[in-house]
């Protein structure tokens, strides 16, 4: 797999369905190893104590030293 669509997606909330629907979008592509670089460059361990954190419910895990 050489390319990757980076495209944002997005969904809408409609009245008459349970589950939303993605608008249409105009899709580009790109080099897939550069991507790749990209995106490693930049992560985050979500399960690092104290990251993730809900904003009205308070830290999303119980046990904030677990790492899986």
């Amino acid at each position: 797999m050489c390319l990757a669509d980076i495209g944002i997606i997005t969904y809408q909330w409609t009245e008459d369905r349970m589950v939303p629907i993605a608008n249409s979008t105009t899709h580009q592509c790109a080099n897939w190893n550069k991507l790749d670089d990209w995106t490693k460059k930049r992560s985050v361990d979500m399960m690092k104590p104290g990251w993730l954190i809900h904003p009205t419910k308070g830290y999303a895990y119980k046990d904030q030293d677990h790492h899986h």
